[in-house]
């Protein structure tokens, strides 16, 4: 099974298609979408990551990924990318047990961890976002 529900690389999906396919969390995608936009100055483009994870809405920010939006059915996963400073400043800043285990579980390749978590609900939200203020204003602290 795919992380994402866009796995045809000919079909690049519409936004409609997008948040219908999302459903309840359109809510999430919205706030994400626009404070990656808005906040951070980050710029989207879609990307085809292969059958195993589809199409992401991918966000830049001057040259480098920030993090991608994997739209599902009735699911939001994003991915974000940490090197080691950014694994320690996330471990510090986040709240949640549940994402810093995913981080500490997540193995280490040459470009850091690659987390991927889901969107399920306000708290988690408010968490990742977190993670992509750390990964995209180098290594800021979070209050």
């Amino acid at each position: 099974m795919s992380i994402g529900a866009f796995t045809e690389k000919e079909n690049m999906p519409e936004i409609s298609q997008v948040l219908d396919t999302i459903a309840s969390k359109k809510p999430f995608w919205d706030t994400l979408v626009d404070y990656m936009r808005d906040s951070l100055k980050a710029k989207a483009e879609w990307k085809f990551y292969g059958r195993n994870c589809g199409w992401a809405l991918r966000f830049k920010k001057q040259g480098k990924s920030l993090a991608a939006l994997y739209p599902s059915e009735d699911k939001l996963t994003i991915q974000i990318i940490l090197d080691a400073h950014q694994v320690k400043q996330a471990l510090e800043a986040l709240k949640s047990y549940a994402l810093k285990d995913i981080i500490v579980r997540t193995e280490e390749i040459h470009e850091g961890k690659w987390i991927y978590t889901e969107i399920e609900d306000q708290e988690m939200l408010e968490e990742v976002k977190k993670l992509v203020n750390i990964r995209g204003t180098n290594y800021a602290k979070i209050k």
